[in-house]
């Protein structure tokens, strides 16, 4: 089967570690030959040093806009082009002083007080890069959504509604899972996929099984097919040895 699972407050744990138990689980289901999937918003960026823990077959990040194999091959790139993502970040930048643009490879961002590791400051008029992902901060959601709806971009509320996302139309999460069943001419009645944000919504939909955590977004849980024990009680590698049959 294709596995796939968001990481914070996921496969995560609070405390962004990983358990033994939840490594193993994973390690033994690749021996049997599933597909293990690491489907995240983080940047690549942001995930390098979990890829190098997890070892999964592959990667997909900035929520389903890039998605890598195993040794690091991009197999879908679907970015905003450089002329669009100037103008939405012009327009998001009269509402909020805070936004963060994705690139391939590196984290852009108008806040000069920002603390993340991969992030660098942005101040010039025009932006002039593609972007997988623009997270403008505090942006009131009716104007967040007239922004997606005129730019023909995908809008995400997440953190409490504190940070919004905007991406390439059609992508996300399931995209990004699509697209590595595609590349594997495999089928979307063999998919399993964990999460706990409105962000993994669409895969959670998508997959024959979606697992939302207890520990999720209310709604989230509340909507899901099926629900696992939280991140901090290793609830994926829980579910996923029940399902499995896996010895302990």
């Amino acid at each position: 089967m294709f596995i796939s699972i968001d990481l914070d407050d996921t496969l995560l744990r609070s405390d962004k570690s990983i358990s033994d138990k939840s490594l193993n689980v994973l390690k033994k289901l690749q021996d049997l030959g599933h597909i293990i999937i690491i489907n995240t918003a983080r940047s690549k960026e942001a995930t390098n040093s979990l890829i190098e823990t997890l070892h999964p077959n592959f990667v997909s990040v900035n929520a389903g806009s890039l998605v890598f194999d195993k040794d690091n091959n991009v197999i879908y790139s679907d970015p905003i082009e450089k002329r669009v993502t100037d103008q939405i970040v012009k327009e998001v930048l009269k509402y909020t002083n805070n936004v963060s643009i994705q690139t391939f490879d590196t984290l852009f961002t108008t806040n000069p007080n920002n603390t993340n590791p991969f992030a660098k400051y942005y101040r010039d008029q025009n932006f002039l890069l593609d972007s997988y992902k623009i997270l403008p901060y505090k942006l009131d959601k009716d104007i967040a959504l007239e922004i997606s709806k005129k730019y023909n971009v995908n809008y995400t509320s997440y953190f409490g509604g504190n940070w919004s996302r905007f991406s390439k139309e059609p992508n996300n999460k399931l995209k990004g899972l699509e697209v590595v069943v595609e590349y594997c001419n495999g089928n979307m009645n063999d998919t399993i996929s964990f999460g706990d944000d409105y962000g993994d919504v669409p895969m959670l939909d998508g997959s024959f099984i979606g697992v939302a955590m207890s520990n999720g977004v209310e709604e989230v849980v509340k909507n899901a097919k099926y629900v696992c024990d939280t991140c901090d009680n290793d609830g994926v590698a829980k579910f996923l040895s029940k399902y499995f049959k896996l010895e302990e």
